[in-house]
Order: C-alpha cells, then structure tokens, then sequence
C-alpha cells in the first residue's frame, strides 16, 4: 500500500502522491465539532491511505535542564534514533537502558550528559533511552546507524571516568577534553565498544559516518599536537588548530587512518560508495588550507568553507577547494547524492560569495555580523558549482546546520533564523514569524533539483527560539528534524510522547530538545489551546461540546473556535454566574487559533441554600450484644426552606441495625440513631454512613462503630489449699478494640475464712492478673465454686474456678506454728490488699 498525504513537499496546493507522482485533489476544510476536523478530498483514491496534517508527529525531549537534540538517524522500521546532551536528571530514560544515572558535569551555563533516544515509528514512545557520560561535561554532535541497529555516536568530553571498553583503541582521558567514538546495542541496554580518541589539549569530533563495510569515519578539530595520527596517513603535521579526519576499525579497537587536513574545523563527514571520504567545514583565520589544481576555488581569504575528499587508505586528496569570499563563510552540513555531488550549507556575511547565475536568490541582503543562509551544489570532481543561491531575508543572522538530498535530487534545508522576512512559500505550515523581531526561529525550506526555485519554505517553532540542528529523508520522501526549543507553543502533536516544555524552576526557561517527522511543508497546523475557569472545576462550551476545567482541545492555525461560558451553574453549595473572559470576549464568542493560546473565564459566586448533616460522636463503641448512640444535627444552610429530610444508615456489617428517632427532619432538626449489635459481630472498627434524603439532594455523614472485644481466661479450673495456708491462680484478660474505661476484674463466691487480692484489678490493654487466696485455718473444707468476672465497655466475660479447701495440720502457710486464728492471716491480707491498691493507683493515674 503506497503512501498518500493530502499536501507533500514542493506543492502549495492540494494534492496526494502516489508512487511518487503528485495528484491534484479537491478540498474543504471545515471545524464538524470539538474533536474533529474535516477534510473533503473529492478524488483522493479511498483504498489508499490518506494523511492531512504535515506534522505527521512533533514532540518534546528534554529535562528541566538545557537539552540539545543535535543529530537524527531512522531505521528501516521507521524508529528513529536521537542523540545530544540532557541537562537534568529528569531527563527521560527507560527501565533497561544502559545509563539511567544523570552524571553531568557543569559549566557556567549549564549541565551536560550525552543522551541516546530511540523512538518508535509514530513518536508515541521512547523505545529505549540512556544517559552516557562521566562526571564532567559531555556532549554529542552526531550519530549513525548500522543495519542491525546498532547506534554509533560521537562527540567530546571532559570526564576522566567516561565509560570506555575493554580492548577499545584508547580508555585514557587525555585532559582538557576528549573526543569520543562509541557503538551502543541495538536494545540500548550495553556497550559494544567506547574509545576515546584525542591528545594533551582539546579535541572535537562533530560528525560520523559508516561504510558498507562496518568500519568508522569521524571528524572534528583538535588542538592538540599529540592527537594520533598513523603512519602513511596524508597529513601528519600539526598545525595550531587543526581540522582531522580518522577512521577506525568496526570493532572501534584501532585506527585504520588517521590525518590532520588544514587549519580549521571540521562539521560534517560523509563516505561515498567507493570508500572515499569527503569532508566539509571552514579554514582558520588567514591560516593555509590544501587545495588540489583545479579545484573550484583555491584562493584563500578571511576565512574559508571548505570541501575535501580523502582518498580510501586516508593517504592523499582526491580532491579540496574552498567556498567563500572576502568576509566569513562556514560549511556546517553537508549530504551527497548519489552521482557524489556534495550538497552543503552553511552561513555567510560575504558579499561577494559565489552565488551562480539562475539560482533562486543571487542578491546578498547586506553587510551583517550574523550572516545568511546558503545552499550550494559542489559537482563531484569538486571543480564547480552546479549551483549556489542565497535563502533568508534581511535580518542578518541565520544559519542552514541541517541539509538532505531526495532521490530527484531536490535539496532540504533546516537552520535557525532572526529574519521576519526569511522568504516562506504559499501555505506554509508557519508563514510567518511566530516570536518576537530579535527571536530565532527555526525554518524548513526545500530548493528544486537545479536551486532556481524555492519549492516550499517555511518557519517550524514557537514564540520563545528555536533551532533545527538535523535533517533526513526516508525513502517515502518525509522529513525528521531534530533541534532545540525554548518555546512553551512549539507545535507539538496530539498522541506524541511528550507535549509539555519542561520549565527550569529557577531561572523558569525552556531549553528543551525537539523531534519532528512531516510529511510536507504545506497545510494546516494544529496548536494546542487551553481553557480554564476562575475558580476551575466549572464547565464550558468548545464548539458546543462541555468540558471541565482545566482543558485544552487541539485546532488548526487560524481555524475559528467557539466558546462559550456555561451561566448560570450550580457546582457544590454555590451558583456561579459569568462574568468576563481573560481576553475580554463575550460570553459566547469565537477566537482564531494560534500558538500559544489560553482563555479563562471568570465567575461570581452567589451561595445557594442547602443543608449539611453533623454527627457526634464522629466513633461509638459497644461490644458485642450491646448497644451505641449517635446523635445527629440537619443544619440549615443559607436559608434553606426546602423540605424534610428522610435519615438512612448504610455500610452497617450483618448483626448491626440502626434505628432512627425521628426518621426524618425538618431543617434545623435533631434526631438520634440507637445501633443495636449482635453477640455475633466480631471486634473491630467499621465505617458506616448517615445519608440525608431531600428529593433532590443527598448530604451524608460518616461515622465509625467499634465492636469492642473481651476475653477471660485462667490458668486452672481447680485450685486445691490446705487450710490455713495460700493459693494462687492467674487469669488473661485479652481487650480487642480502643477501651476508654477499663475493665475491672473481681471474684465472688468466696466461703467463709477464704480473703482474696489481685495483683492487677483494672485493665486498659490487654494482661494477666495473679489472684492469691488466703485460707484460714478454721475455714470449712470442701470444693466451692468461686466466679472470676471482667466487666467494662459495656460487656462481661467469667470464668469459675473450683476452690478446694483441705483439712490441714493446723499451721497455715507462712504463718506462726500455732496459730489457729484471724490475726496474724488478717495482717498479711491486710498487706497484700495494700500492695492491690497502690497497683490500682498507678493504673488510674496513667489514664488520667
């Protein structure tokens, strides 16, 4: 099934296209209702699928720190792969990944981790995402993909500990910083290989390509005398700041070559089918640059773009030439074709830059410090320009860091610029400059295969800066980019992963990176839009649909959207009544949408009359078989009138009944609920509640009923004195529930000549009480049943005990041989009754 979009890239009016063939179609675009908007594509072939908006998705990927999403690689499958820096530890990561720890180091500005993003086809969800990065400041420029996905990064770091691998080409940090060349797993989740590559001073790599073959280009500039270089390679003199090219083993363990190329800096390096390596950036102020007889341009001045082709083995130059004038010229991007033209951009502030005739704009806007965009053609000889035209309008600072070539050889273009008037095409996605005249913008613009005409152009972004960084096509002819925003309204997309900007909650800016698959650069846009009330929670209307806020709803630039502040309403005890809109509308009106936009609609109050139910206590205890009270209040409020309110008990356990007097109220009225609880009903703490029934509302009031628990246990059922001697039993007292009282334990059905005491009498947790009995020696003997009780919250337990009292020898058990009577029997009791007391004391002054 062919792919088909209602707007492609290069047409401004409807169309679909088919195997690459564009159809023209009819169309009506209309807003059905809050949720849907319509396209009426009258010729558009029904079996085919159709998409509308451009933005196939745009989404968020950043922390609350500064993020970057530098560069941009997609699958076969359609994932696509993102890397840059994160600053934050909030910095999404997934469960898995090979990093999830934020190790950033800081420099006066910022934070900065390397970060390795893998999203699915449709920008829903990361598929994996990890750190990668050591304790100093890391950064990545560029990344690449194999077939099996494996993704290859590189980039430059100031940390001692970045993770490097065993038998990696070099694992020693060599100081200042480090370039680093790194392969993570297709899953994400593991090194394959980590090398650092770079001497004593600093060194930068920006980008890398692959071969066929596996094997690894990179190339960046370096400082440093000592960078490695290799024997036979083409250039092997340092020079002070010194552009290189490398390419290293598949496995990342050695240097294949290794070469210094001239003075300057090196952005980007792409590989052609035969192995050779062509790389572009710009030379250093009046510093020598290499150029080959016959170059296109070997003369130097200020300061130089540049273009050189390396041969297979790194040894020689196949070709190099210089673009520029007489002022500042910079190659930050560059793609080739597949015949090896080098398509290359960049920005320049020369006037006398070599523009050629026929091109779209050959007139340079003026003197500026910033300089403008161009885009040029190098033929694949490197001996002349097929063509080279300015993009951009007159503000003077803008910058092309992203370029990709289609099959027709039809050149993209993406960047960033201040321009107003920065040159955007019939039906834009974002015609004109949505920020502020001194704010950058990123853009979009696509140039035919001969650069004479401007086939689509457009802004991409928000009212706060933005940057697109990278481009890249796949094979259906749609477009990623990837970049940085500080826009709140960067037109993200319904369904992408993230659609909120992350604010940093000190200096409250965004800094945030950014992803964007389109399918065009032509059509509607949708913005998210957001809706409140003052206070929220209430209703509105958005295209006659009711929401609740806070809400937003998605909309079409410039789409016409109606809303409407629902008046009166009624939310809890209050009518709320309409009284202005934030932008000053009427209560129904429409708005147009754009970035950015936000309404609330603000209420006056006025309370309504009602009624409220009061209980006390809010928790009522009773044990099992017992009994409980709650009384209750309907309170009147704001003048209510209305009629009675019939009481009903829900939430109460089987063996809990609850009985109403009354059973209903007429505001401001008093009525009791009597709970009656089964012996059945096991302790514990159950929520009830008591609803109030007038018609037309229903106030409830919760409450809490605990059933308490009491058990009696003791340790005999027999207990046998010889007379005139003592005894001693114990019984567990075991207490479920909150007791507020305690319970009091006490012993009945003592015989003549038989006293008692208790260790503890009172009980507020549960324990064990001792009870001695004191026998005479004149008490009658025989088996007498004797009751122990525990009684409190409103429920008793017993136990009883067999007292046996048995003839004894006249002498009772601590007391004088001979004494047959009370008195020494009734000094002793007398002591141990005062021991008693002083326990039930202690007891009753804890709870006090």
């Amino acid at each position: 099934m062919q792919s088909v979009a209602c707007s492609r890239f290069g047409t401004a009016s409807p169309s679909v296209t088919i195997a690459s063939t564009r159809i023209p179609i009819s169309r009506l675009f209309e807003i059905r209702d809050l949720f849907t908007v319509g396209y009426d594509c009258i010729d558009a072939n029904p079996d085919q699928p159709l998409r509308i908006d451009p933005l196939i998705y745009a989404t968020y990927l950043g922390s609350e720190g500064v993020d970057d999403a530098e560069a941009i690689a997609r699958d076969a499958s359609g994932n696509v792969y993102v890397t840059g820096y994160a600053g934050g530890a909030d910095f999404p990561t997934t469960p898995g990944a090979f990093d999830r720890t934020f190790h950033g180091g800081c420099d006066p500005l910022s934070c900065a981790d390397v970060f390795v993003a893998k999203l699915n086809p449709s920008g829903s969800a990361l598929v994996y995402a990890t750190f990668l990065g050591g304790s100093g400041i890391d950064r990545a420029h560029s990344i690449a993909l194999d077939s099996s996905g494996n993704a290859y990064v590189t980039g430059e770091t100031t940390s001692s500990d970045f993770p490097t691998t065993a038998g990696a080409f070099d694992r020693t940090y060599h100081g200042a910083s480090d370039a680093f060349v790194v392969k993570l797993n297709a899953a994400g989740d593991a090194l394959i290989f980590s090398t650092l590559l770079g001497g004593a001073l600093e060194d930068h790599s920006s980008s890398i390509a692959l071969d066929s073959a596996g094997a690894i280009y990179v190339g960046g500039h370096t400082l440093s005398s000592d960078f490695p270089t290799t024997i036979g390679a083409y250039n092997r003199t340092f020079s002070e700041n010194a552009a290189f090219a490398a390419k290293l083993s598949s496995d990342g363990s050695s240097l294949t070559y290794s070469t210094f190329i001239g003075d300057g800096q090196a952005h980007a390096v792409v590989v052609d089918a035969g192995g050779n390596l062509v790389v572009g950036g710009e030379t250093t102020i009046f510093r020598f640059f290499p150029t080959t007889p016959g170059a296109f341009q070997t003369a130097p001045s200020l300061m130089d773009g540049f273009v050189t082709k390396l041969n297979p083995t790194g040894s020689g130059l196949v070709y190099s030439t210089l673009l520029g004038g007489v002022r500042y010229d910079y190659i930050y991007a560059m793609a080739l074709d597949t015949a090896g033209n080098a398509f290359l951009t960049g920005t320049t502030n020369s006037s006398d830059f070599p523009v050629t005739p026929g091109a779209w704009n050959t007139t340079f806007p003026g003197s500026t410090r910033g300089g403008y965009v161009y885009v040029a053609e190098l033929n694949a000889s490197g001996t002349s320009l097929n063509y080279a035209t300015f993009i951009g309008g007159t503000g003077g600072s803008s910058a092309g860091y992203g370029v990709a070539v289609d099959a027709a050889g039809a050149a993209f273009v993406v960047g960033t610029t201040i321009d107003v008037d920065f040159p955007t095409t019939s039906g834009a996605i974002q015609p004109t400059h949505p920020g502020d005249p001194l704010t950058m913008n990123a853009f979009v613009s696509q140039l035919n295969p001969t650069g004479s005409t401007l086939l689509s152009s457009t802004y991409l972004g928000g009212s706060g800066g933005d940057r697109a960084q990278s481009a890249l096509l796949d094979g259906s002819g749609e477009l990623y980019v990837s970049g940085q925003t500080s826009s709140a309204d960067f037109p993200v997309t319904p369904g992408a992963f993230d659609t909120s900007p992350h604010v940093n909650t000190t200096s409250q800016t965004i800094d945030d990176g950014f992803v964007v698959k389109l399918s065009g650069l032509t059509g509607p846009v949708s913005y998210k839009t957001a809706v409140d009330t003052g206070p929220s929670g209430l209703r509105l209307e958005v295209n006659g649909s009711a929401v609740t806020t806070p809400s937003s709803f998605w909309c079409p630039n410039g789409a016409t959207v109606w809303l409407n502040a629902t008046s009166p309403q009624l939310s809890g005890s209050y009518q709320y009544w309409f009284s202005s809109w934030s932008d000053g509308g009427a209560r129904d009106h429409t708005i147009q949408c754009a970035p950015g936009l936000s309404f609330t609609a603000y209420y006056t109050t006025t309370p309504q009359p009602d009624f409220v139910l009061l209980a006390s206590p809010s928790r009522t205890s009773t044990a099992p078989g017992g009994n409980a009270t709650v009384d209750l209040t309907v309170l009147a409020l704001n003048g209510y009138a209305g009629s009675i309110v019939d009481l009903f008990l829900s939430g109460a356990p089987p063996g809990v009944a609850g009985t109403f007097s009354p059973t209903f109220v007429a505001p401001s009225g008093t009525a009791t609920l009597a709970l009656s609880v089964s012996t059945a009903v096991a302790p514990g703490v159950y929520p009830l509640v008591i609803r109030g029934n007038n018609g037309t509302s229903i106030r409830s009031v919760p409450f809490q009923l605990e059933v308490l628990g009491l058990q009696l246990a003791a340790n005999a059922t027999v207990l046998s004195i010889e007379a005139g001697s003592i005894g001693s039993a114990t019984v567990t007292v075991t207490l479920k529930g909150n007791y507020t009282n305690p319970v009091v334990l006490s012993v009945s059905g003592l015989p003549a000549g038989v006293g008692v005491s208790v260790t503890t009498a009172e009980f507020l947790a549960t324990g064990v009480a001792t009870m001695t009995f004191i026998v005479a020696s004149n008490a009658p003997t025989g088996t007498f049943p004797v009751a122990v009780t525990a009684a409190g919250g409103g429920t008793s337990r017993a136990v009883s005990l067999d007292l046996q009292i048995l003839a004894g020898g006249g002498t009772g058990r601590g007391l004088s041989p001979g004494t047959t009577d009370w008195t020494s029997l009734l000094g002793w009791f007398v002591g141990a009754s005062a021991l008693a007391a002083v326990a039930i004391y202690l007891v009753e002054r804890r709870k006090r």
